[in-house]
């Protein structure tokens, strides 16, 4: 699988560059239709609210940002005079993605999330709820796994200039936690990622649930 992470690089790189276009397009749309956004922090019935919206990006930036960073950190050579100290930053991130799941979670309790749209039909409904479940477990799962990883090979983790250090013995067992950490989870996130972007554009665009998209953004 190494040699097709060149290519998967230059395909985010491209994907990236498409919604950045687009996202300029959506932006300079509304600030010339003037409208004023008006929310609460707490979630309302029919749409999230300034708290959830906030966790919700910031989780979903950095966790789309890990991911070219997670591919290139693994074809960094050992005497790259930057190795170390972009396997911080990575780590860093891995932990404030942790940070923010576990927020949002506690959120959940406080400010209950909004029903579903109801024009939704009962296997949507089911496909969504299963797209949201399996994101909050790779939420969870690949920052805890790329911990072990680490720990299992005897290297430290890092929270900004926080050395922390390994928690369990060096063992070969690391390569396992690495298997799983950077190929079985990484196409995981790649399906559910897709699936849950295209769920949204599908709902928006053709089945024309505008409130379902509008939920999060407007």
């Amino acid at each position: 699988m190494d040699a097709l992470k060149p290519g998967i690089l230059w395909a985010q790189t491209v994907i990236a560059l498409l919604c950045g276009i687009g996202l300029i397009g959506v932006a300079n749309r509304q600030r010339k239709s003037g409208e004023a956004l008006a929310l609460s922090s707490l979630n309302e019935p029919t749409r999230y609210g300034r708290t959830s919206r906030v966790l919700h990006w910031a989780t979903a930036i950095l966790f789309i940002l890990m991911i070219p960073m997670g591919v290139f950190a693994s074809m960094i050579p050992e005497h790259v005079w930057y190795r170390t100290e972009y396997n911080m930053v990575h780590k860093t991130i891995g932990f404030v993605i942790l940070a923010l799941f576990v927020i949002r979670l506690f959120w959940n309790r406080i400010s209950k999330r909004p029903e579903l749209d109801s024009s939704l039909k009962p296997i949507e409904k089911k496909l969504a709820h299963f797209a949201h479940v399996s994101l909050y477990v790779l939420l969870f799962a690949v920052p805890l796994t790329g911990y072990v990883m680490t720990s299992l090979h005897g290297y430290p983790s890092f929270i900004f200039a926080i050395e922390i250090q390994p928690f369990l013995a060096e063992s070969k067992a690391y390569i396992y936690w690495g298997l799983f950490h950077k190929y079985v989870l990484q196409y995981i996130i790649y399906l559910m990622l897709g699936a849950h972007v295209i769920g949204a554009l599908k709902h928006h665009y053709i089945d024309q649930h505008k409130a379902a998209f509008k939920r999060m953004v407007s």
